[in-house]
């Protein structure tokens, strides 16, 4: 998953340290309080307004800063003498950034700054609005905080996927067991100990989930105010309502289980009922597709939910469920049918326990929903490696295509990665040799795993035979694409 980046705004710079006043000013003829001058002092941060009043000395004067039809949080508040007000701003902060853009300086008598007795007349308002910035520079800045904000969304959606993926697939094959009345207790214990291993409080989805809301948090603090703030409403809503959904899944998995929910979990907070809960988080993503003018995306993931199935036939397995074929080097090879992750569908062991702790391969099928091409496919590939596997470095990396009269032209393309990667001290080596479905969505990989000092020769050319024998036996497209 891509990690959230900090997007940085740079205050543009103006020749002039004052920026003065433009349009849009209330006519002084309509009120007995008159806007006269606004500007903001760049060096030190702060905005300031003057202007006139028709009321008693000491009569108090409150002005606000208004960006995209939002207050900003430091008003201040002053006296009026001898008709005048003047009225700074506190900075706003070292690490605050102002956006180009037209400001509103917004001054008012309010009846409830005043002594208890004061006699305030009515309508005692008057603005002015301030452009900081070039326009052509505030279309630019507008872009960016604009991708940022979706970067962000994209974030919580994959984070979405990830968790229906894994935590339906788990409810399916409870279900089944329990319909087949082979739930035993070992099933029970290795059903928790998957979901547990994606989604306890130190794992990756709660880790990955408190990077993205780490990041909008860097993000949000850094702007003095943005073009988007009912955007950012609308996402800090789909942060809260997110992680309330991803709950919700431990309360239906333990239940499934008639296990109890795990203490540290209990402890982080309620439960809600997940549809519900997914009705909340899906009204406010539209709202955020609908303020920034995009195509909303179907939050709900391609299906791999069914448990692997397939036939054993000599040393080649053909899997019924997504369709393809592998074959084993020998009969010293087993093969493992996996249900617990709908990526992983199947394991290829040594035979010999030993062997079989320094390398073996796994048959994965992954979907990439918004890849377009085989080249998104390959960056997307490597990215998921690069990510997934702790002190990654590639070797190398190269497109294949492969004879397949199930695929359009009659060749399909795929890509060969070669990497290493370090886990609990151990130099591991791998090859993941990936297979492009017709929709560029999905792709079918056989992952080989060795000790960096056996792969070569004791495994190499076992995985080559295991590599060499993978086919997709026809197009399975992801579930969107049918429609």
């Amino acid at each position: 998953m891509r990690h959230a980046r900090l997007l940085v705004v740079a205050i543009l710079a103006l020749s002039a340290t004052r920026l003065w006043a433009q349009a849009d000013t209330p006519p002084p003829s309509q009120t007995q309080l008159t806007v006269e001058d606004v500007g903001f002092d760049e060096k030190g941060g702060r905005f300031f307004v003057s202007g006139s009043a028709a009321v008693a000395d000491d009569t108090v004067v409150y002005a606000n800063v208004i960006f995209a039809g939002v207050p900003g949080q430091q008003p201040v508040r002053g006296p009026v003498k001898e008709g005048k007000f003047k009225l700074e701003f506190e900075p706003i902060g070292e690490r605050k950034w102002v956006l180009a853009g037209v400001y509103r300086l917004q001054a008012e008598v309010r009846q409830e700054d005043q002594a208890p007795d004061a006699q305030i007349p009515a309508g005692l308002v008057s603005w002015k609005d301030l452009q900081i910035g070039a326009p052509e520079k505030q279309s630019e800045q507008v872009a960016k905080i604009k991708d940022q904000l979706l970067e962000f969304t994209e974030n919580c959606r994959r984070l979405f996927l990830d968790a229906e993926g894994k935590a339906s697939y788990i409810l399916l094959g409870i279900d089944r067991k329990k319909k087949s009345g082979k739930l035993t207790d070992a099933d029970k214990a290795k059903y928790l100990d998957a979901w547990a291993d994606f989604a306890g409080v130190e794992r990756y989805w709660l880790s990955t989930y408190n990077r993205v809301r780490m990041g909008y948090d860097d993000y949000h603090n850094s702007i003095y105010l943005s073009y988007y703030p009912n955007v950012e409403q609308s996402f800090r809503a789909v942060l809260e309502t997110l992680e309330k959904w991803f709950y919700s899944y431990w309360h239906d998995i333990c239940a499934a289980l008639d296990q109890p929910i795990p203490q540290e979990i209990q402890e982080r907070g309620q439960f809600f009922d997940r549809i519900s809960v997914e009705g909340s988080l899906t009204t406010s993503v539209n709202e955020i597709y609908a303020a920034l003018q995009v195509k909303s995306i179907n939050w709900h993931p391609v299906s791999l939910y069914d448990s692997e199935d397939g036939s054993i036939v000599k040393n080649t397995y053909t899997s019924k469920t997504t369709t393809f074929e592998v074959a084993r080097p020998d009969d010293q090879w087993d093969f493992q049918i996996l249900s617990e992750d709908p990526v992983l569908r199947l394991k290829i062991n040594p035979h010999d326990e030993i062997r079989r702790a320094r390398g073996h391969a796994e048959v994965e099928v992954k979907d990439f929903p918004d890849s377009t091409g085989p080249k998104d496919l390959t960056d997307l590939v490597e990215m998921t490696a690069h990510d997934r596997f702790p002190s990654y470095k590639k070797v190398s990396g190269k497109p294949i295509s492969v004879p397949d009269a199930n695929f359009p032209g009659g060749s399909r393309p795929g890509y060969d990665l070669v990497f290493q990667y370090e886990s609990n001290g151990i130099k591991f080596k791998a090859r993941s040799y990936e297979l492009f479905c017709g929709t560029f969505k999905r792709t079918y990989a056989v992952v080989c795993y060795g000790y960096q000092d056996a792969y070569a020769p004791e495994f190499e050319t076992n995985f080559e035979t295991i590599c060499k024998s993978f086919k997709v036996l026809k197009q399975l497209l992801p579930e969107d694409e049918k429609k």
